[in-house]
């Protein structure tokens, strides 16, 4: 290849006339491949603007060979230097596709950790949960009764292997130190269905789930590592759990930690109760199952509903209306934030969209003001393909250091996520920015590139030449062009206003949560959660006379006003379903008149919680072990049974065939939100702790002293009630409302940080195009005003032409929102997919920040001088 130094000085000479310095060089070398010899010719004949011919190929180099990779070395090096001669546009390019790309990584990171990635089994597609339904008491998915599990496994033909575990919380003292621990009680086949064959000693057999044999535990490897360091000896020592004496047998895996989102410390044996044997109606387990080779979730779906209907003809007082449920295992642990994670997946996709529509636009502007340079290569031999490769590998460029520091940015996300809301979603802790993470970034990247540069590319070769030699460099923007450039901005505003509805429905929908009454009062209430362990508290007297003790204590202490137990609390979630007969009348044993929360609580928890009291009386000191039996309802489950009449003085019956079971209804009280805060409530029943203790003693105070000086004061109460019983927590009532509406409101943050980026990637793309063509048109407003026009008509011609391109957006977009609302509706509460508020409110915000957007480059034209622009000219 002939090197540019060797071209004749009069080339040189007249290269110095036309072109900027730093086009020399690369024209030089495009006048050299192109292997002529009429230099003079070819540049005089664009000095007298005479018609000349774009070669259609690329040049040849000299002896009729060709090398792309020192082209494309070449087209780097030289995009390099043009770059490094923009830098504010170089960083401004940098930074929005650093922003694009990032979003997009960072969501990606977690589409891969908690979607995508398959879960952590062997052959995880084998694996199905296996669940009760009763459609007529509105239970699509319920545990399983022990005997219905047996039977199960007595039948079946579809699973290789069929386990049941219950979730447990425990006592552990290894050490003088009690602490509380997740804790799964299952049956032998557990680890097997799940491939956590110990790494140390061995797991649980049949001989460990037989009632007297000796208690075992098989300690999980974080467990193993915190409480013995590690040491391989932990192997036969015993260790307290739950008060009682535990063997240990086994080391589970490192990295097998339970099912998602369920994270154990230990496994201990599911031994079978004495009442399990007797009661068929008594649901609470759980069931895995691994399907045969070959066997289809569909065939064990079949097999179960066939298995669930024969017990149900055999056993019709327990059974009629229960059937079985067969969901994969991926499927419960991520079927409800698949759809979730998706969505915002598009989101971010749709940002990247706006930001490469916004680049584009800035490519289009930097190539018509380059016209004369890419007019000039064309016509000293640089083909069309030539040239397009050159910018096109600027806009790679630009995306690849974008998306180099957007994986940065993914980085530092994926932390924030990790640490700041870890238990949102299962599989959270996996989430991270990996190979596959860093291909898709790189994928991203070169695809962006592409994206946003080549229509610039195409457009910067296909103008003419000697109209962009005449015009001295300054370029000519066609109709064409101008059209591109509305295009982008168009679709910029439609997506903007699809993220924008996206996030006036979800901000609407949170604020209806946070406005929503749950039933309780929360300032000024703490709850402690707690578990009493039943080697120490196996019997009924032992419960109630360590509640006694340790309600005296707390009430006792300074800032605290009232104190009271409960078997569970308002919105932690705990399942206690127990079914119910309305004692009036004759009784059917199979079919219950309904089914109910049942809450166990002292006298004074209506009074500590703030549940108001409707009818009737709360409980008193005289609702004890030997009374009446009592129960209070709450008011939706008084509504269905007793409607226009007080339930007070009737009676409920819990077990159709114990007439001990029956009590009177004493009061009626206010529903409070069990689960999540927005659900339905649900019926409760209420009755006196000290009638029926209960293992779950659960605490709740109303206080008036700081929260860290309770906090301390309760627990050390608690330890000298029994120094040996762990605290699961303590918070206060108030983070406990906010900790229940922790996912819709983190994943509202999520959608208005989409939604204000779009909005503000769109308003900078509407002020460019308006600013650019403002620019392009100095001469025709300096001719008007010289004409006579006012600055008024030039104000109203710059917003005319950029109305339709807002107006055009608004409709496209807000057809597209109606489209993302119905996707959302499953996200939101008490407001609609089709709000007319938010649709109404995203297009007059938009249109206001867009007339501000307009407003700059409207008064800049207004201020063109005519005269001088005139005298320019």
């Amino acid at each position: 290849m002939v090197g540019p130094s060797k071209a004749p000085a009069s080339v040189r000479l007249l290269l110095r006339l036309l072109v900027r310095e730093e086009e020399r060089e690369f024209l030089l070398g495009d006048l050299m491949e192109s292997g002529r010899r009429s230099w003079i010719r070819e540049i005089l004949g664009l000095v007298s603007l005479r018609p000349s011919r774009v070669p259609r190929g690329p040049a040849p180099h000299p002896g009729g060979g060709s090398s792309l990779a020192s082209d494309l070395g070449a087209d780097l090096r030289h995009a390099l230097r043009s770059l490094g001669r923009s830098p504010g546009f170089t960083v401004v390019v940098i930074l929005t596709m650093a922003l694009g790309i990032g979003a997009n990584t960072a969501v990606f990171s977690v589409l891969s950790g908690v979607v995508l990635r398959p879960l952590p089994f062997p052959e995880p597609a084998e694996i199905v949960v296996l669940t009760e339904s009763n459609l007529a008491q509105g239970w699509t998915s319920f545990r399983v009764s022990p005997l219905n599990y047996w039977d199960w496994r007595e039948r079946s033909r579809s699973m290789a292997h069929l386990a049941a575990y219950q979730e447990a919380t425990v006592a552990f003292a290894a050490d003088e130190r009690p602490e509380s621990l997740a804790a799964f009680r299952v049956s032998e086949d557990f680890l097997e269905i799940l491939g956590g064959a110990p790494s140390l000693g061995r797991g649980l057999t049949d001989a460990d789930l037989v009632p007297g044999a000796e208690a075992v535990a098989v300690l999980s490897h974080g467990l193993w590592e915190r409480a013995f360091g590690g040491d391989p000896g932990a192997l036969g020592r015993v260790v307290s759990l739950d008060g009682a004496p535990h063997r240990v047998v086994g080391i589970l895996q490192e990295g097998f930690d339970g099912l998602p989102g369920r994270e154990v410390d230990l496994l201990l044996p599911l031994v079978a109760q004495p009442y399990w044997h007797t009661s068929r109606g008594s649901h609470h387990l759980v069931a895995l199952g691994r399907l045969r080779p070959g066997t289809t979730v569909e065939q064990a779906r079949a097999e179960f509903s066939s298995i669930a209907a024969a017990l149900a003809a055999e056993y019709p007082d327990t059974n009629e209306g229960w059937g079985a449920v067969v969901r994969p295992l991926d499927e419960v642990v991520r079927g409800e934030v698949r759809p979730q994670i998706l969505v915002f997946m598009a989101c971010v996709a749709l940002i990247l969209l706006i930001a490469c529509a916004n680049l584009a636009n800035m490519m289009l502007a930097r190539a018509n003001s380059r016209g004369r340079e890419i007019a000039v290569r064309a016509t000293l031999g640089a083909g069309r393909g030539r040239i397009v490769r050159h910018l096109l590998a600027e806009s790679i460029l630009l995306s690849v250091a974008g998306g180099a520091l957007g994986v940065g940015l993914a980085f530092l996300g994926v932390g924030a996520l990790r640490s700041g809301w870890p238990d949102l979603l299962p599989g959270m802790e996996s989430v991270r920015v990996d190979g596959t993470v860093l291909l898709f970034a790189l994928a991203l990247a070169i695809g962006s590139g592409l994206l946003f540069g080549l229509a610039p590319a195409l457009r910067g070769v296909g103008g003419s030449l000697q109209e962009s030699l005449r015009r001295g460099g300054r370029g000519v923007v066609g109709h064409g062009a101008r059209r591109l450039r509305g295009g982008l901005v168009t679709a910029e505003v439609s997506l903007a206003v699809v993220l924008l509805v996206g996030t006036g429905l979800l901000l609407r929908s949170l604020a209806a949560l946070t406005d929503e009454d749950p039933g309780f009062r929360s300032e000024g209430r703490v709850v402690v959660v707690n578990s009493l362990a039943p080697g120490r508290y196996g019997t009924g007297e032992a419960v109630r006379v360590w509640g006694t003790r340790v309600l005296e204590r707390l009430e006792g202490i300074p800032g605290v006003e009232a104190a009271a137990l409960a078997s569970m609390v308002p919105l932690e979630g705990s399942d206690n379903i127990w079914g119910y007969w309305v004692a009036a009348g004759p009784l059917d044993p199979a079919h219950s008149d309904g089914s109910a929360h049942l809450y166990r609580v002292s006298a004074r928890y209506f009074e500590v919680m703030g549940i108001p009291l409707q009818a009737g009386r709360g409980f008193t000191q005289g609702d004890r072990k030997g009374a009446p039996p009592v129960a209070m309802v709450s008011a939706s489950l008084a509504a269905r049974h007793f409607p226009g009449e007080s339930p007070v003085g009737r009676s409920l019956r819990f077990d159709p065939e114990d007439e001990s079971s029956v009590a009177e209804i004493v009061g009626v009280v206010g529903d409070v939100q069990h689960g999540e805060l927005g659900e339905v409530p649900e019926p409760q029943i209420y009755v006196p702790f000290a009638q029926r203790p209960s293992l779950a003693a659960n605490l709740v105070l109303t206080v008036s002293a700081p929260g860290a000086e309770v906090t301390s004061a309760v627990l050390a109460a608690l330890a000298a009630v029994d120094p040996t019983q762990p605290v699961r927590s303590i918070e206060s009532a108030r983070a406990m409302v906010s900790d229940s509406i922790a996912t819709p409101r983190f994943r509202t943050l999520l959608m208005a940080g989409f939604g204000l980026t779009a909005l503000l990637l769109a308003v900078v793309g509407l002020y460019g195009v308006m600013a650019y063509s403002v620019s392009q048109r100095t001469k025709e407003i300096g001719v008007r005003m010289a004409l006579g026009a006012s600055r008024g008509s030039v104000l109203g011609m710059v917003f005319r032409e950029g109305a339709p391109l807002v107006g055009v957006g608004l409709g496209v977009g807000l057809a597209g929102a109606f489209a993302l609302s119905r996707v959302l509706e499953s996200m939101l509460f008490g407001v609609g997919a089709r709000d007319v508020a938010v649709f109404t409110a995203v297009p007059l915000v938009l249109v206001a920040v867009a007339a501000a957007a307009l407003l700059v480059p409207a008064r800049r034209a207004t201020r063109v001088d005519p005269v001088r622009t005139l005298g320019e000219e």
